[in-house]
């Protein structure tokens, strides 16, 4: 089947117009999309890896890891918080559960040629204190 030169020209003119508002359209709000990354500072001096972050809701974020590092923010990651966790635990992973619940799980070294302990924390306060339950 053979178009119509017509009609080949007036896709191709409508395909050259399709792009260039797409394009456009793009440019304009193209500062609006670009993702901005801000650093944070927490602990200069700390030799200690944040291993997980994890947000409740939009406000409210714990960020954990090595060293029995806990930080907590309540203003969307602008500023954290120092949790104590009074004993040494190198956290993987934490849960909220329910309004006000959260779950840690790490381990412990217990010394050369002695391995790991595996630990488990909790909070009933959304991370304000935490307590070694196993």
């Amino acid at each position: 089947m053979r178009f119509p030169e017509t009609w080949i020209a007036l896709t191709s003119r409508s395909l050259r117009i399709s792009t260039l508002v797409v394009t456009i359209i793009l440019i304009i709000f193209s500062g609006e999309l670009d993702a901005q990354w801000v650093i944070k500072n927490l602990d200069e001096g700390s030799y200690s890896n944040k291993t997980c972050l994890s947000f409740k809701n939009d406000s409210l974020g714990l960020m954990m890891g090595t060293g029995s590092v806990v930080y907590k923010s309540r203003d969307v990651g602008e500023t954290w918080d120092n949790i104590n966790l009074n004993v040494q635990v190198n956290i993987n992973d934490f849960q909220f559960i329910g309004d006000s619940v959260v779950y840690a799980a790490g381990d412990q070294y217990l010394g050369a040629g002695q391995g790991l302990l595996s630990k488990l924390i909790k909070s009933v306060d959304n991370g304000d204190t935490l307590s070694l339950i196993h």
